[in-house]
C-alpha cells in the first residue's frame, strides 16, 4: 500500500508530506484492534495503591497506566521508570541544585499500576462525543485520564500526577502533533506515552523508559521530558521573555532550541540566561526553582499559580 510513501498513506516524501488532507494515516476512521488476550496484572513488585509516603511535603506521584487491552511491558516493576526519573533528577540537581520531589516509599519512586476499564479504541474517542474519534489533539485526552483515576480515588489534587501511559495514542490531524507529553495546570497532572509508535513510520517516536539522561549534560530523555511537563504544571513558561505566545510552540522557549523548555535539542540546558523560569528573582513571572514540589525546599517556596496549600 503506497510502497513509495509519496501519495496517500504514511507519506514520507514529496509535496504531500505532513498534509492530513492527503495522508490517510491521519484519517479519523482508523480504530485500534483490541487485544483479546487474557492478562493477569499480578506480578512481583507491583503495587495498585499509593504506599505510605517517605515525606509529608508536596510531592509528585507516578502512575503506570494501561488501557484494558494494552500490552503490559512491566515498566513499573523492571526498574526502568525509576531509573529514567532518577536520571532526570540527577540532571536537574547538577544543573539547578534541586530535584523534583517524587513520592517515594522506602527511598524508591512509588509507581502505582492502574489498568483502566476502557480499551485503547474507546480512549481514542472525543470525551465530549464518544461517537467521534479525536482529531485536533492526541487522545487519550488528559482530563479523561485524570477523571478516570480520580473516580478510583487516585490522583489527589494535593499532588502533581505523572501518568506514564503504556497504550497507544491516536494520531492527531494537525502535523505539529503529536507532541509526546502534555500537561494541564487545571488537572494538576501530565500524561506521557511510553514508546509511542508513529502512525507514519511504524517506528518509536516517543521515548520509552529505557531512555536515560546523563549528568550534568544530556540529550533529551524520558526523565527530562517528564520534568519539562512538570514545569508546565508549575506555571512555566507563560509570560517569560523568551516564550512564544503564538502558534504551535506557544508556552515554550522560542529563542533557544537547547533549552529544557524549548526544543531540548542537543545538549539540554536549564534556562541558561536565568531569565525565563529558573532563578530569575522576578515576581511577575513564575520561578519554578522556588516551587514547593522541589527539594531542597526554598525558604520562600510557593505553590503554582492558582493553587493553595
Amino acid at each position: 500500500m503506497d510502497a513509495t510513501g509519496a501519495f496517500y498513506f504514511r507519506i514520507r516524501q514529496g509535496p504531500r508530506v505532513n498534509s492530513p488532507c492527503w495522508d490517510l494515516a491521519f484519517s479519523p476512521f482508523w480504530t485500534r484492534l483490541a487485544n483479546t488476550t487474557e492478562v493477569d496484572d499480578r506480578v512481583a513488585g507491583r503495587v495498585f495503591a499509593d504506599r505510605p509516603d517517605d515525606s509529608t511535603s508536596s510531592q509528585v506521584h507516578v502512575y503506570y497506566v494501561l488501557a484494558r487491552d494494552s500490552v503490559d511491558r512491566r515498566s513499573d516493576v523492571d526498574g526502568s521508570i525509576a531509573r529514567a526519573l532518577d536520571a532526570g533528577n540527577r540532571w536537574l540537581m547538577a544543573n539547578g541544585g534541586k530535584s523534583i520531589r517524587y513520592d517515594t516509599f522506602q527511598g524508591n519512586v512509588d509507581v502505582t499500576f492502574v489498568r483502566l476499564d476502557q480499551t485503547e479504541a474507546e480512549l481514542w474517542m472525543e470525551p465530549d462525543d464518544p461517537t467521534k474519534k479525536c482529531r485536533l489533539r492526541p487522545c487519550p485526552f488528559l482530563p479523561t485520564i485524570v477523571s478516570l483515576l480520580r473516580s478510583r480515588g487516585l490522583a489527589p489534587t494535593s499532588d502533581i500526577s505523572v501518568v506514564l501511559y503504556g497504550g497507544q495514542t491516536t494520531p492527531a490531524s494537525r502535523p505539529e502533533w503529536p507532541g509526546c507529553g502534555y500537561a494541564g495546570g487545571r488537572e494538576r497532572a501530565l500524561v506521557y506515552p511510553l514508546g509511542q509508535i508513529s502512525v507514519l513510520t511504524g517506528q518509536q517516536e516517543c521515548m520509552g523508559p529505557e531512555s536515560v539522561a546523563t549528568s550534568p549534560q544530556s540529550f533529551n530523555a524520558l526523565g527530562l521530558s517528564v520534568i519539562h511537563e512538570i514545569f508546565h504544571v508549575l506555571g512555566a513558561v507563560g509570560a517569560s521573555p523568551g516564550s512564544d505566545s503564538n502558534g504551535s510552540f506557544a508556552g515554550h522557549i522560542a529563542n533557544d532550541p537547547t533549552d529544557l523548555m524549548g526544543g531540548s535539542v542537543g545538549v539540554v540546558r536549564l534556562d541558561p540566561g536565568r531569565d525565563d523560569y529558573w532563578g530569575h528573582g522576578r515576581s511577575d513571572i513564575v520561578d519554578v526553582s522556588k516551587s514547593v514540589f522541589l527539594s531542597p525546599s526554598d525558604p520562600n517556596s510557593v505553590f503554582p499559580p492558582g493553587w493553595s496549600d
